[in-house]
């Protein structure tokens, strides 16, 4: 499957088993995203997933384009995936928590910039592993950078941050977030919710 240069939408879960590669255009799934074969190149602009991505095989091209899950609902990440960006935010008042879960003994790799964030006390974005007490890495490489501007009101459990980049420093300290146990170099503090001023 080639694509062209224009918008591509999936309705439908997506699985790739071969070859695939996509334009310059943006990218929507409107359902889960399975890569087990081959191999799968990214658009170079922002492929937006609504359901959850999983890596069993193949190799991935994140060819310096935007993942981005949509806001306000639940996404899992499986396999070990090397993106380039990735935004995963919490976007309108529902009074309910959003998740992200990684399976449990991956690393997610980083070479641009990410974005998590939550929307107030209310409305957190949850980072956790897949197996409660296993812990998934997310590595920073490159010049890679987690966005100062979006990165509060998180809940983080089991989750080990990984710094081989020119343009991170740990630990992060996301404002106004909860450390639930089991983290390492996202806070200073061993558990609780880091306050606004703490975040500095």
């Amino acid at each position: 499957f080639t694509s062209a240069a224009g918008t591509e939408t999936f309705t439908g879960a997506f699985t790739s088993t071969g070859t695939t590669t996509f334009g310059t255009g943006a990218t929507t799934f409107g359902n889960n995203v399975t890569i087990s074969g081959g191999t799968t190149t990214a658009t170079s602009g922002t492929t937006t997933v609504t359901g959850s991505w999983d890596t069993t095989g193949g190799t991935f091209t994140h060819n310096l384009g935007t993942v981005v899950f949509t806001a306000s609902t639940n996404h899992a990440l499986s396999g070990s995936t090397s993106v380039y960006d990735l935004t995963v935010t919490y976007a309108g008042k529902h009074s309910t928590d959003s998740t992200l879960t990684i399976a449990a003994v991956t690393t997610q790799t980083l070479n641009g910039t990410l974005i998590m964030d939550g929307l107030d006390t209310d409305d957190r974005l949850n980072l956790v592993s897949s197996s409660s007490g296993s812990i998934a890495t997310i590595l920073f490489a490159g010049t890679s950078t987690f966005s100062s501007a979006a990165r509060d009101f998180l809940d983080v459990k089991d989750s080990v941050l990984t710094d081989s980049s020119s343009g991170v420093t740990v630990p992060i300290n996301p404002t106004s977030s909860l450390n639930s146990g089991n983290t390492t170099n996202w806070f200073t503090t061993v558990g609780g919710i880091l306050r606004p001023s703490e975040g500095t």
